[in-house]
Protein backbone atom coordinates (compact mmCIF):
# COMPACT_ATOMS: atom_id res chain seq x y z
CA UNK A 1 0.00 0.00 0.00
CA UNK A 2 1.25 3.74 -0.64
CA UNK A 3 1.13 5.85 1.68
CA UNK A 4 1.08 9.63 0.92
CA UNK A 5 2.57 12.39 2.96
CA UNK A 6 0.26 15.41 3.35
CA UNK A 7 1.54 18.25 4.36
CA UNK A 8 4.22 20.86 2.58
CA UNK A 9 5.96 24.05 3.06
CA UNK A 10 6.85 26.21 -0.18
CA UNK A 11 10.25 28.19 0.45
CA UNK A 12 10.89 31.10 -1.29
CA UNK A 13 14.62 32.67 -1.51
CA UNK A 14 15.51 35.58 -3.46
CA UNK A 15 16.93 35.68 -6.47
CA UNK A 16 18.38 37.51 -9.82
CA UNK A 17 18.82 34.64 -12.37
CA UNK A 18 16.18 32.36 -13.96
CA UNK A 19 17.64 29.07 -13.34
CA UNK A 20 20.34 28.03 -10.52
CA UNK A 21 21.87 24.91 -9.72
CA UNK A 22 23.64 24.32 -6.74
CA UNK A 23 25.36 22.19 -4.50
CA UNK A 24 23.82 21.96 -0.49
CA UNK A 25 25.85 18.95 1.47
CA UNK A 26 26.37 16.82 -1.62
CA UNK A 27 22.79 17.12 -2.86
CA UNK A 28 22.06 19.55 -5.95
CA UNK A 29 19.48 21.97 -5.66
CA UNK A 30 17.54 23.56 -8.66
CA UNK A 31 15.81 26.65 -8.85
CA UNK A 32 13.71 28.39 -11.00
CA UNK A 33 12.96 32.21 -10.72
CA UNK A 34 9.28 33.39 -10.29
CA UNK A 35 8.45 37.08 -10.27
CA UNK A 36 11.97 37.43 -9.42
CA UNK A 37 12.13 35.10 -6.30
CA UNK A 38 13.87 31.87 -6.79
CA UNK A 39 11.40 28.72 -5.65
CA UNK A 40 13.12 25.36 -4.78
CA UNK A 41 12.21 22.76 -7.51
CA UNK A 42 13.89 19.69 -7.65
CA UNK A 43 16.68 18.37 -5.25
CA UNK A 44 19.33 15.28 -6.49
CA UNK A 45 21.11 13.40 -3.83
CA UNK A 46 23.93 11.17 -4.33
CA UNK A 47 22.53 7.04 -4.77
CA UNK A 48 19.22 8.35 -3.74
CA UNK A 49 18.23 10.27 -6.96
CA UNK A 50 15.86 13.25 -7.38
CA UNK A 51 13.39 14.32 -5.28
CA UNK A 52 10.43 17.43 -6.57
CA UNK A 53 7.08 18.84 -6.16
CA UNK A 54 4.77 17.48 -8.50
CA UNK A 55 1.61 17.96 -9.07
CA UNK A 56 1.06 14.31 -6.82
CA UNK A 57 2.35 16.70 -4.00
CA UNK A 58 -0.08 19.64 -4.82
CA UNK A 59 -3.41 20.00 -2.79
CA UNK A 60 -4.96 23.05 -1.44
CA UNK A 61 -6.24 21.16 0.91
CA UNK A 62 -4.33 18.61 2.06
CA UNK A 63 -0.99 19.81 1.11
CA UNK A 64 -1.21 23.70 1.66
CA UNK A 65 2.76 24.22 1.69
CA UNK A 66 5.24 22.49 0.07
CA UNK A 67 8.96 22.23 0.56
CA UNK A 68 11.49 19.46 -1.06
CA UNK A 69 13.68 17.05 1.68
CA UNK A 70 16.54 18.24 3.92
CA UNK A 71 19.92 17.09 2.83
CA UNK A 72 21.22 13.56 3.87
CA UNK A 73 23.47 14.70 6.07
CA UNK A 74 20.73 16.97 8.10
CA UNK A 75 18.50 14.31 8.38
CA UNK A 76 21.55 11.38 9.03
CA UNK A 77 19.10 8.12 8.60
CA UNK A 78 20.88 5.12 10.65
CA UNK A 79 19.72 1.43 10.70
CA UNK A 80 20.63 0.15 14.14
CA UNK A 81 20.61 -3.49 14.19
CA UNK A 82 19.90 -5.84 16.70
CA UNK A 83 19.88 -9.80 17.42
CA UNK A 84 19.28 -12.26 19.72
CA UNK A 85 23.08 -12.85 19.63
CA UNK A 86 23.63 -8.85 20.44
CA UNK A 87 20.22 -7.55 22.01
CA UNK A 88 21.63 -4.75 23.83
CA UNK A 89 24.55 -3.42 21.41
CA UNK A 90 23.56 -2.68 17.89
CA UNK A 91 25.75 -2.82 14.68
CA UNK A 92 25.62 -0.32 12.66
CA UNK A 93 24.49 -0.69 8.83
CA UNK A 94 25.70 1.40 5.94
CA UNK A 95 24.43 0.94 2.90
CA UNK A 96 27.42 1.86 1.07
CA UNK A 97 29.65 -0.08 3.48
CA UNK A 98 29.43 -3.51 2.75
CA UNK A 99 31.82 -4.33 5.28
CA UNK A 100 29.28 -2.90 7.83
CA UNK A 101 26.56 -5.60 6.32
CA UNK A 102 28.73 -8.70 6.12
CA UNK A 103 30.47 -8.72 9.47
CA UNK A 104 27.07 -7.48 11.47
CA UNK A 105 25.66 -10.38 13.65
CA UNK A 106 22.92 -10.19 10.66
CA UNK A 107 20.91 -13.84 10.05
CA UNK A 108 20.29 -13.62 6.37
CA UNK A 109 18.15 -17.37 7.45
CA UNK A 110 16.21 -15.55 9.50
CA UNK A 111 13.22 -12.81 8.90
CA UNK A 112 14.06 -9.37 9.27
CA UNK A 113 12.79 -6.47 10.81
CA UNK A 114 12.57 -3.04 10.62
CA UNK A 115 10.87 -0.55 12.88
CA UNK A 116 10.82 3.38 12.16
CA UNK A 117 9.32 6.24 14.39
CA UNK A 118 7.98 9.68 13.40
CA UNK A 119 7.58 12.82 14.40
CA UNK A 120 9.55 13.78 17.10
CA UNK A 121 10.79 10.51 18.13
CA UNK A 122 13.97 8.69 18.17
CA UNK A 123 15.42 5.73 18.96
CA UNK A 124 17.01 7.07 22.13
CA UNK A 125 13.62 9.02 23.33
CA UNK A 126 11.32 6.59 21.71
CA UNK A 127 11.12 2.84 24.22
CA UNK A 128 8.22 1.79 22.52
CA UNK A 129 10.75 0.65 19.62
CA UNK A 130 13.46 -0.80 21.97
CA UNK A 131 10.53 -2.76 23.82
CA UNK A 132 9.08 -3.59 20.71
CA UNK A 133 12.45 -4.90 19.56
CA UNK A 134 13.29 -6.72 23.14
CA UNK A 135 9.55 -8.76 22.42
CA UNK A 136 10.50 -9.67 19.23
CA UNK A 137 13.70 -11.32 20.32
CA UNK A 138 11.91 -12.79 23.48
CA UNK A 139 9.97 -14.79 20.73
CA UNK A 140 11.45 -15.35 17.83
CA UNK A 141 15.12 -15.44 15.92
CA UNK A 142 15.00 -12.12 14.24
CA UNK A 143 17.01 -9.45 12.46
CA UNK A 144 15.18 -6.17 14.18
CA UNK A 145 16.67 -3.39 12.39
CA UNK A 146 15.64 0.20 14.24
CA UNK A 147 15.79 3.05 11.86
CA UNK A 148 16.79 6.62 13.41
CA UNK A 149 16.14 9.03 11.61
CA UNK A 150 15.60 11.89 14.19
CA UNK A 151 17.97 14.53 12.24
CA UNK A 152 15.09 15.37 10.01
CA UNK A 153 12.02 14.84 12.40
CA UNK A 154 11.93 18.23 14.39
CA UNK A 155 9.55 20.90 13.66
CA UNK A 156 8.26 22.88 11.48
CA UNK A 157 5.53 19.61 10.93
CA UNK A 158 5.97 20.16 6.99
CA UNK A 159 9.92 19.70 6.64
CA UNK A 160 9.45 16.93 8.77
CA UNK A 161 7.10 15.16 6.43
CA UNK A 162 8.98 16.04 3.36
CA UNK A 163 12.26 14.24 4.75
CA UNK A 164 10.22 11.17 5.13
CA UNK A 165 10.74 10.71 0.90
CA UNK A 166 14.67 10.69 1.94
CA UNK A 167 14.12 7.96 4.46
CA UNK A 168 11.68 6.08 2.54
CA UNK A 169 14.53 5.73 -0.19
CA UNK A 170 17.12 4.89 2.47
CA UNK A 171 15.34 2.19 3.80
CA UNK A 172 15.67 0.96 -0.48
CA UNK A 173 19.44 1.59 -0.83
CA UNK A 174 19.41 -0.55 2.51
CA UNK A 175 17.51 -3.39 1.36
CA UNK A 176 18.88 -3.47 -2.60
CA UNK A 177 22.55 -3.97 -0.13
CA UNK A 178 21.45 -6.45 2.03
CA UNK A 179 19.82 -8.59 -1.39
CA UNK A 180 23.51 -7.94 -2.68
CA UNK A 181 25.70 -8.84 -0.19
CA UNK A 182 23.15 -11.61 2.02
CA UNK A 183 20.69 -12.51 -0.53
CA UNK A 184 18.09 -11.11 2.10
CA UNK A 185 14.52 -12.20 0.08
CA UNK A 186 11.94 -9.39 0.75
CA UNK A 187 9.45 -12.05 1.44
CA UNK A 188 10.91 -12.29 4.49
CA UNK A 189 11.05 -7.87 5.49
CA UNK A 190 8.65 -6.23 7.57
CA UNK A 191 8.77 -2.45 7.84
CA UNK A 192 6.93 -1.50 10.55
CA UNK A 193 6.00 2.48 11.10
CA UNK A 194 4.64 4.31 13.30
CA UNK A 195 3.29 8.21 13.01
CA UNK A 196 5.43 9.52 9.69
CA UNK A 197 6.57 6.22 10.01
CA UNK A 198 4.56 4.85 8.27
CA UNK A 199 4.49 7.08 5.68
CA UNK A 200 8.19 6.16 4.98
CA UNK A 201 6.81 2.68 5.18
CA UNK A 202 5.04 3.21 2.12
CA UNK A 203 7.38 5.57 0.20
CA UNK A 204 10.08 2.61 0.57
CA UNK A 205 7.76 -0.11 -0.45
CA UNK A 206 6.52 2.34 -3.31
CA UNK A 207 10.24 2.54 -4.78
CA UNK A 208 10.86 -1.36 -4.26
CA UNK A 209 7.85 -2.36 -6.05
CA UNK A 210 8.77 -4.23 -9.07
Amino acid sequence: MKFQVGLYFCVLVKGLISVESRYVNNSILQESELNGILTPKEVCMKELGCFSITADFVSILNRPFNVLPQDRVTINTRFLLYTREHPKESDQLVASDADSIKKSSLNPKNPTKFIVHGFMDSEVFGPWMVKMKDEFLMHGDYNIIIIDWSGGNKPPYYQATANTRVVGAEIELLIKALEKHLKLKRSEMHIIGHSLGSHIAGYAGARLKP
